[in-house]
């Protein structure tokens, strides 16, 4: 498309049917045109990404090295995945990297529930006789 359009305009010019100024007004409207279309949605989709410190918010809790709660962790997954599923609104074009995102998600929760069921059943568990959800 964008060579057919060259060759209308390149065509137009050498006829003399352009002016210089009509051509330098086409090609500013097509930059602006493809900022307000292509550039500004981009924009706003990088934006809508989660940032380091958001997840560093999300995960700031489970640090604590004296105490490990195992539904907190669950927790903070839950709200990730509610991240990537908004994330997945604006990226369809990235569709498999969050499937794999969300495998990830519930393989470590999985890996949670295997641990905490080791845990309950084991002398001494703090955690008692919860499940995760």
């Amino acid at each position: 498309m964008e060579a057919s359009l060259l060759a209308i305009l390149s065509s137009l010019a050498e006829a003399g049917t352009i002016t210089d100024t009509a051509l330098i007004l086409i090609v500013i409207s097509v930059l602006g045109l493809s900022y307000k279309k292509v550039l500004m949605p981009m924009l706003l989709r990088v934006q809508k990404q989660p940032t380091t410190e958001e997840i560093k918010e999300l995960v700031k809790e489970i640090s604590d090295k004296d105490q490990l709660n195992v539904e907190d962790v669950s927790n903070k997954l839950k709200e990730i995945e509610k991240k990537l599923n908004e994330v997945e609104d604006y990226l369809k074009v990235e569709q498999t990297d969050h499937a794999q995102l969300k495998r990830d998600i519930e393989q470590i929760k999985t890996m949670l529930n295997q641990f905490q069921g080791h845990m309950m059943y084991n002398h001494g568990s703090a955690f008692g006789n919860r499940e995760l959800k």
